[in-house]
């Protein structure tokens, strides 16, 4: 009984619930707030694949991140401006995210709201601390981190190895769970690990995730609402993502696995993780669909998985097309159904079509293997020899294959106009097309297509198109594309590369589309296409385009990313939050911390922005009027960032040159330099301002007539918007020798066209 009721407060940490419209009415009624606020909840989605020397390298952590962000905002009531995603690859990453959602945080509290706050890590960890590449942050630094954040309730999900060493770290004690009056909302932390402090969190490719992580969001999309109201309350969740995880474990090579906690929240409320009545769509498992029943989306993906007895259960899932199989002792079932959005989908066992299960086949036997006519002939040999007949090829090929445990594997394969095999081991040649429905170990050729089920370790050669379904290592080249959900190689193209997740080199005369996060090189012709971000370099000749987290260099005429760690390179750069560099003719960022250099350089928040025009938000942009030696009448524009910006000027003189009406325009740098003198609010400005000098009555007048100056002023903000300047200037003229100019101090550099003039000067004027 105690077990159960810490698993109920436990679950209150998971408390992404309270969705919006009909799930945040029912949170804010029984939690009954005695200061009812507006809510908000804010999610920061951490991924780390590189654990540092001696650890593989995950493949599903940032999957498994992007997983957890999509039910929190379809189902679980957060906002997509408060998620945060973050591809971690040292301690700074991470510190910088904990920064900036404190930020976000502190604002929320300060305009009344509620604060709810998720943060989810998926990577390496040890008994001492989260593993960042060769970084580890220390488990009592990630508990001050949150423990310090004003947000109401604040939540730590760690799926890693050994991570309950985070809950062993003491300063806090498990409470006894929380009456259900109405004394309050729920307040304080918590931390819900995936294994114990001993234990390994596992991952499988057949998820393509963590067993806990995939666990919780199967439970969050409606697999665990075992009362069938449409609520997926927090006890249900917890104890179906417990046991799942269990269940697939115990028999995994790392051994059962055991998620632990710390609970410190206190209150009282029912609380709801997940409410499906109001979603989008939904797909309602009929009450005869009885088994273990597996949904995959377009791509493949798992995208939940439970063990259905004979009562209705809705899935709460966005609309479009999914593959569903169940499967019972003895018997598989699957069918493809459309979720249309607005609606709840029914599916019934009569949708369901049966499926032939996979047999082995003993020496000496005959077998019907995915449609191939297979006979076996006893030679003498090790293993005896298949002939097998593809009923898939229009001239009917002949395959000489080898047995081994666990089924057939071709040895070499032969096909005129196509193939079919379960597994290959070695090489494939086919004029038409090779389809290999699980695995590939050495290397297809096709005048058409390479179609690989699973996986492909080797090579693959097609005249228009290679597909692999799964995962392939080594090389595809295709004239015309390569599809597939994950490579660690190189894909070569002169069409377009499609592709999940890519490790290496991405090489296409059309474009790149990665899906995933791809990490290395990104070579194409015309442009390369990763909504998700990458890890490496980018280089096209017309676009790159990236969406949330870019990590690099990136080269074309056009790059667009919207979170960029590296280098923006091209004519037009566009940028979300930049951390590093753009340069190109025209940069537009919402935040760089780093520079902008260009010919028009815009930005909300700039530390440096080097251009002609330079537009920052929070940055330098004064309009003032001034008075100088030469020019006794000046307009002045300054703009850009912080602490530098460009000067543009026109001014008007009358006693310049004698009988003459003089006029200049000029431009030029300056470096504002902030001055701490007792408290009052002064800084040095520095400027190099040049241009040209005419009559006004001529503009064209020949000749070489050009004006410099370089000056410092002192400048005093008087009102916030008033400042008064002056300040000391050296005034350098190049002119027609047969000019004269009234400047007092003047030193002349006489030459055989043109003089220069060097003559001591000053500025004082206004800036509003």
């Amino acid at each position: 009984m105690m077990m159960q009721r810490l698993m109920l407060v436990l679950l209150v940490v998971l408390v992404v619930g309270a969705v919006p419209g009909r799930a945040a009415d029912h949170v804010e009624s029984v939690a009954n707030d005695p200061t009812p606020r507006s809510l908000r909840r804010m999610a920061l989605l951490v991924s780390a694949n590189d654990g540092g020397v001696g650890r593989p390298r995950l493949r599903w952590t940032s999957d498994d991140a992007h997983a957890m962000g999509a039910v929190l905002t379809e189902l679980g009531g957060v906002a997509d401006s408060d998620v945060y995603f973050v591809v971690a690859n040292d301690n700074g990453d991470v510190e910088d995210a904990l920064v900036h959602l404190d930020d976000d945080v502190n604002a929320a509290r300060a305009a009344g709201a509620r604060v709810e706050l998720i943060v989810y890590y998926s990577g390496h960890s040890d008994a001492d601390g989260l593993l960042l590449g060769a970084d580890r942050l220390p488990w009592s630094t990630l508990r001050t981190r949150v423990a310090d954040m004003k947000a109401d309730v604040r939540v730590v999900i760690l799926d890693s190895c050994s991570s309950g060493a985070l809950v062993r770290q003491k300063g806090g004690k498990h409470l006894p769970p929380f009456s259900l009056d109405d004394g309050g909302g729920v307040h304080g932390h918590a931390f819900l690990t995936s294994s114990r402090d001993d234990e390994p969190a596992q991952e499988s490719d057949r998820v393509r995730g963590s067993f806990f992580t995939h666990a919780l969001i199967s439970g969050l999309r409606g697999a665990a609402d075992a009362t069938g109201d449409g609520l997926v309350t927090l006890n249900e969740a917890y104890q179906f993502a417990f046991q799942e995880t269990l269940s697939r474990t115990e028999l995994a090579a790392g051994g059962a696995q055991h998620p632990a906690y710390d609970i410190q929240l206190a209150g009282s409320g029912e609380w709801v993780v997940t409410d499906l009545r109001d979603s989008s769509a939904g797909l309602v498992l009929g009450a005869d669909v009885v088994g273990r029943v597996l949904l995959r989306d377009e791509q493949g993906r798992l995208v939940a998985e439970l063990q259905k007895g004979p009562t209705e259960v809705l899935l709460g899932v966005p609309a479009g097309r999914y593959d569903v199989r169940v499967l019972q002792p003895g018997k598989a079932f699957s069918t493809t159904i459309t979720v249309v959005s607005g609606d709840k989908t029914l599916l019934s066992a009569a949708a369901l079509s049966e499926n032939a299960v996979l047999a082995t086949t003993a020496r000496g036997g005959a077998a019907n293997v995915d449609g191939n006519v297979a006979v076996d002939v006893d030679v003498g040999a090790a293993v005896p020899v298949r002939f097998v007949f593809s009923n898939a090829a229009l001239v009917v090929p002949i395959e000489s294959n080898g047995l081994v445990e666990g089924g057939a594997h071709n040895a070499f394969g032969l096909a005129l106009l196509a193939g079919s095999q379960r597994k290959l081991t070695g090489f494939n040649l086919a004029v038409g097309m090779n389809i290999t429905t699980e695995t590939l170990l050495g290397a297809e050729l096709a005048g058409i297509a390479n179609v690989v089920g699973e996986t492909a370790d080797g090579v693959l050669v097609g005249g228009v198109v290679n597909v692999v379904g799964t995962r392939l290592r080594g090389m595809a080249l295709g004239g015309g594309a390569n599809v597939v959900s994950s490579v660690d190689g190189a894909l070569v193209v002169g069409g377009v590369n499609v592709a999940k997740d890519a490790r290496g080199l991405l090489l296409a005369g059309a474009g790149n589309v990665m899906f995933g996060r791809p990490e290395g090189l990104q070579f194409s012709g015309v442009f390369n296409y990763t909504p998700r971000g990458f890890t490496g370099a980018q280089v096209a000749g017309v676009v790159n385009i990236g969406g949330v987290d870019n990590r690099g260099f990136a080269f074309s005429s056009v790059n667009i990313h919207d979170r960029f760690d590296g280098a923006q390179l091209g004519v037009l750069n566009i940028g979300g939050d930049v951390s590093g560099t753009q340069v190109g003719l025209v940069n537009i960022a919402r935040r760089v911390s780093g520079a902008q250099v260009g010919l028009v350089n815009i930005a909300d928040h700039s530390d440096a922005a080097v251009g002609l025009v330079n537009v920052v938000g929070d940055g330098i942009h004064d309009v003032g009027v001034m008075a100088t030696d030469l020019f006794p009448a000046m307009l002045a524009l300054r703009l850009g960032a912080a602490h530098n910006y460009g000067v543009f000027e026109i001014g008007w003189s009358s006693w310049l040159e004698d009988g003459h009406q003089i006029v200049t325009l000029r431009a030029g740098p300056g470096v504002r330099f902030p001055l701490d003198v007792g408290g009052v609010p002064l800084t040095l400005d520095v400027e190099a301002v040049g241009g040209v000098i005419h009559r006004a009555d001529n503009l064209l007048t020949p000749g070489l007539q050009l004006a410099t100056v370089l000056r410092a002023l002192l400048r005093w903000q008087a009102l916030p918007n008033l400042a008064v300047f002056a300040g000391p200037a050296m005034n350098v003229l190049v002119v027609d020798h047969r000019r004269t100019f009234n400047m007092p101090l003047t030193m002349p550099f006489r030459g055989q066209v043109v003089d220069t003039l060097l003559a001591p000067g000053f500025a004082i004027g206004v800036d509003l």
